[in-house]
């Protein structure tokens, strides 16, 4: 008799301890899922702030050239014209 009593200890301890793995596994799971979502809302404001910022420097790169349009060319065809020199005269 104090053999399967012995046995019956040791399988309701091994459930217990089951038990709790399997609770701490629930609550590894839902910690993870909780960093996961913050980081997505992490990423999305950070995307959203860095196209904000594109957008703000767009608007301002196109003022500034709006009224210099010919100066703009002409520096545009002289680098152009430079580098392709420079390149040309590499062996």
């Amino acid at each position: 008799m104090g053999y399967s009593k012995d046995i019956l200890e040791e399988l309701h301890a091994l459930k217990r301890e089951a038990g709790h793995i399997l609770k701490t596994a629930d609550e590894w799971q839902t910690i993870s899922r909780e960093k996961a979502t913050s980081l997505a809302a992490d990423i999305k404001t950070f995307l959203t702030d860095f196209r904000d910022a594109l957008a703000l420097d767009e608007a301002e790169i196109e003022h500034a050239f709006a009224g210099r349009m010919a100066d703009s060319m002409v520096t545009a065809l002289t680098i152009g014209v430079v580098i392709g020199y420079l390149l040309r005269r590499k062996p």
